[in-house]
């Protein structure tokens, strides 16, 4: 094998782990434990942790975005609806 393939070889292997490492974390800040993380990861790929490439990580990284996007997005609205509710002096 020539040495720009080793060299490749290695820096996607070390790709892959730091991606890897890094859906664990996003999983863990998401209130996930490592078993929910792999699960997770295992569905929206359609293959086994072991089997996840790069874009497969990157592919649950996108995952993880779009989940924040939406829970901002119902925070955002839930604080507007508390800020736009009419107050109501308690009945007598």
């Amino acid at each position: 094998m020539p040495v720009d393939s080793q060299r490749t070889g290695a820096e996607e292997r070390a790709r892959r782990r730091r991606l890897r490492a890094g859906v664990l974390r996003l999983g863990s800040m998401l209130g996930l434990d490592r078993r929910q993380v792999i699960r997770l990861a295992e569905v929206v790929t359609g293959r086994t942790w072991r089997e996840c490439q790069c874009v497969e990580f990157e592919q649950v990284v996108a995952e993880y975005r779009a989940i924040v996007v939406r829970v901002m997005a119902r925070q955002r609205r839930a604080e507007t609806d508390e800020t736009e509710a009419p107050t109501h002096a308690p009945a007598a």
